[in-house]
């Protein structure tokens, strides 16, 4: 009978203030929306962090590698073996470099078209393995031949799993297996060259790519007209889709089958004396 009277005092109630319960269910709603955004948030920023948590933690250094200056000889340093020359009190380096693969010409803008080629050491290699959409991370293939392999970002060029893709280099065509693709925004290490200033020391590690520019665009923000004028600022017509090149991730023992150069690139990572710092 309790529970009876006290259905009946709940349904009435209900029916009295119907406006009252509906205006909480909405925030109730919002804040379980809110809540499930900030707690996204949090995680992918924690998820980053997290992968180089070791390093930033330990006494150490992460800079630019582009505009060393050569003390002894002038000039700039070209390689980590050079800076352990000058740094006496650096007890490990560890390096990503770049080097760059033209992919053809740009019919709209008659320029020259480069994909780049990040190449990892053992160290970077693994401190930070980016999210792979199909096969596998460099780390983590089995096979074993001639021709160097390489992870890709998603391309339009429709470089998959197996394919071999060809690059013009200084030394003619360059034929890469392709052993994993990396997805639109999805972050790597190295060569992040747009950041802001007031952005936190790990995300400077860290790079994103998507294969077309009008979705990078829409990603940070832009407004189709701001798209369409920043497409017209680079040669296009307002209304085109376009294209970015695909970014190639080596391990150094695959590129070291290339014969090609590299050099160091925006993500040096120094492990030093603790003396360093008093």
């Amino acid at each position: 009978m309790r529970i009876k009277l006290y259905g009946r005092v709940i349904g009435i109630f209900l029916k009295k203030h119907s406006f009252i319960n509906v205006l909480i269910s909405l925030q109730l709603i919002a804040v379980f929306v809110i809540g499930i955004i900030m707690t996204s948030i949090i995680d992918e920023k924690a998820s980053s962090y997290e992968a180089v948590k070791p390093l930033l933690n330990g006494e150490g250094l992460y800079c630019g590698g582009y505009f060393l200056k050569d003390n002894e000889n002038g000039g700039l340093l070209e390689n980590t073996d050079e800076i352990k020359t000058q740094l006496k009190d650096v007890d490990f380096i560890s390096s990503v470099n770049f080097a760059s693969l033209q992919t053809g010409v740009d019919t709209q803008t008659n320029e020259v078209k480069t994909a780049y080629a990040l190449v990892y050491d053992d160290y970077s290699a693994n401190l930070f393995r980016p999210t792979i959409e199909k096969g596998s991370w460099i780390t983590d293939s089995k096979q074993s031949d001639d021709i160097p392999q390489a992870v890709i970002t998603r391309n339009y060029q429709g470089y998959n799993v197996n394919d071999i893709a060809e690059f013009e280099t200084e030394n003619g065509t360059l034929k890469v297996r392709i052993i994993g693709v990396i997805g639109d925004n999805e972050k790597y290490l190295g060569a992040n060259s747009e950041y802001e200033s007031n952005e936190p020391s790990y995300q400077l590690m860290l790079s994103t790519h998507f294969n077309c520019l009008n979705d990078q665009l829409k990603n940070k923000g832009f407004t189709n007209e701001e798209i369409a004028l920043k497409l017209e600022s680079l040669g296009y017509s307002a209304d085109s889709i376009v294209y970015n090149e695909p970014v190639l991730f080596f391990t150094d023992k695959e590129w070291n089958k290339t014969d090609l150069d590299s050099v160091m690139s925006d993500s040096l990572f120094y492990k030093v004396q603790p003396e360093y710092f008093r």
